[in-house]
């Protein structure tokens, strides 16, 4: 199992030439307005990304209080239908 930030997993990704021209900037990043934690996962041979939107001030969304809940009463894995799927790939 791989559990990282994006931006240390750049590196992997354009290594394992799955991710070309793409690139996540940093969680909290200013001038955005939306935040949210990125989770890579590599189990049963599967590299999948998954993105969990906490904030987005443009729309005044907060998601922060329920993805905790899941998170601490399951796991991270089990609340994927919190999270957006941004890829799913063999390895």
């Amino acid at each position: 199992c791989v559990l990282f930030s994006v931006i240390s997993s750049v590196p992997l990704l354009l290594t394992l030439n799955i991710w070309k021209n793409s690139m996540v900037a940093g969680m909290g990043m200013g001038g955005c307005g939306n935040f949210g934690i990125p989770l890579i996962d590599s189990h049963n041979g599967t590299l999948r990304m998954w993105y969990y939107p906490i904030a987005d001030v443009t729309t005044h969304e907060d998601k922060y209080d329920a993805l905790l809940k899941c998170w601490q009463d399951k796991s991270p894995m089990q609340c994927t239908s919190l999270a957006t799927s941004w890829l799913q790939q063999p390895l």
